[in-house]
């Protein structure tokens, strides 16, 4: 990176930051102006994923 982020906000559990490192987590990423269907899919992915084991990050755009 250029010019790489100075800080991180984490908001929950801070354990799971190591997944970031490992490569073993999964990222989510959206728009500011999503549609209903948009919002409803994201978040019936991301209960999935998070059921299955799996941290799912969010940046806050």
């Amino acid at each position: 990176m250029h010019s790489p982020s100075s800080g991180l906000y984490v908001e929950g559990d801070r354990s799971l930051l190591r997944h970031i490192h490992a490569r073993t987590a999964i990222a989510m990423v959206g728009t500011r102006s999503a549609s209903d269907h948009g919002l409803a899919i994201a978040e019936e992915l991301g209960r999935v994923l998070t059921k299955a084991g799996w941290p799912v990050l969010s940046v806050l755009a």
